[in-house]
């Protein structure tokens, strides 16, 4: 199990950046750590399986605390900014593809993808 890092070109604008993932790239068990590699979280995820393939895509949220009575009057409403905690959503679940199948996700940030099983050859575009 291995987090994955391929960087892309940071000269290129951030909303034009795109990124290629292949069987060759990850095994079984590996997370390919996006929003690292992008430099942002992925818009569109295209998956075109040759083989089998078990992926799950994870998002991540900060989430703020309300602040408590003992706050001045003023910012009371106002979230606490500085215990913000950043949590992970795989409510995406579980994508299983059969050989020849695509996949498309779009609209939904794209952190990192966890793959649970990968035999054989398959392509990921992100963008």
């Amino acid at each position: 199990m291995t987090d994955i890092v391929k960087k892309v070109n940071r000269g290129v604008p951030p909303q034009e950046r795109t990124l290629t993932i292949s069987g060759a790239d990850v095994s079984t068990g590996d997370v390919f750590m996006v929003e690292e590699s992008m430099g942002r979280a992925a818009k569109k995820v295209f998956v075109d399986a040759g083989d089998y393939i078990a992926m799950r895509f994870n998002v991540y949220h900060m989430v703020y605390p309300q602040r408590d009575g003992r706050d001045l009057m003023t910012t009371a409403h106002l979230p606490n900014l500085a215990l913000g905690g950043r949590i992970k959503d795989s409510t995406t679940a579980l994508v299983e593809l059969a050989p020849d199948e695509t996949f498309e996700l779009d609209g939904t940030p794209v952190s990192d993808i966890e793959f649970q099983t990968v035999s054989g050859n398959f392509t990921i575009i992100l963008t």
